[in-house]
């Protein structure tokens, strides 16, 4: 059985009156079209043939605008200007691509659907979605840089004495100006600390427990796993420290 066409994207930028640098990789000789969006979708592409079963995940608002383009050894990438106007401040785009044709359909490979909220330079925007209740003394790592934060731990509601650490972890999406659940760590933490490595993870330490005691028990979260692992613990236990990456192993 041949194996299915594959195409992929991603993006940096979102600022008015700059650009947005689409990447696009995917097998070689690949003829696709990348179309952007206001809209989320979905769009059926049955309404273009018969045997469709599948659909974009944009709309066809700005399908005017479309790009095209043939995949190599080597990501190709589509800059795609954007106009410095105060109306479009915290709009978001979106953008999706698809290769032809396909082996049983006009259309072949489908790539993941992409977005950013498009800002001006230097002017504060309110997310759009809070944190579901206030917490305290919390630590934030990046998961990936300019786009996914992690908050872990920490304390919600007054914060009374003793304070009690709490397990739920939150996952900043800046895409979407969201935060979402993330995974639960082992143990509850607040007044905790974290430090990043090398290799696609981050050490989490110490702090008070769910008792509000404090606590010598280490994990890590491996990023691209998406879980937390227990680690060996510290010699004592400690609260309101502080954690240093003195030097780190592997790749990203």
């Amino acid at each position: 059985m041949a194996r299915a066409q594959t195409l992929h994207l991603e993006r940096k930028g979102g600022t008015l009156g700059g650009a947005i640098t689409i990447s696009v990789t995917g097998d070689p000789n690949l003829v696709w079209f990348l179309l952007p969006s206001f809209r989320p979708g979905p769009t059926p592409l049955r309404f273009f043939d018969s045997r469709e079963t599948r659909s974009l995940l944009i709309g066809m608002d700005l399908f005017s605008f479309f790009a095209i383009g043939v995949s190599s050894t080597k990501p190709v990438t589509i800059p795609v200007a954007l106009p410095n106007l105060p109306v479009l401040h915290e709009v978001r785009i979106r953008f999706q691509a698809f290769s032809v044709p396909g082996r049983n359909s006009l259309f072949g490979a489908i790539s993941n659907p992409i977005s950013t909220m498009m800002g001006n330079p230097d002017k504060w925007a309110l997310s759009r979605r809070a944190l579901p209740a206030g917490i305290w003394a919390a630590r934030v790592e990046t998961l990936v840089p300019g786009s996914y934060f992690m908050t872990t731990g920490g304390t919600t509601g007054k914060a009374t004495l003793p304070l009690k650490g709490s397990s739920q972890s939150w996952i900043y999406r800046s895409d979407f100006q969201d935060f979402v659940p993330g995974p639960s760590m082992l143990t509850p933490r607040v007044l905790h600390a974290t430090a990043p490595f090398g290799n696609g993870r981050f050490l989490v330490s110490g702090g008070l427990n769910g008792l509000g005691a404090a606590t010598g028990n280490v994990e890590y979260f491996d990023i691209k796993k998406g879980v937390f692992t227990a680690a060996t613990g510290m010699a004592s236990p400690r609260a309101g420290h502080t954690a240093t990456t003195l030097f780190k192993t592997g790749g990203s």
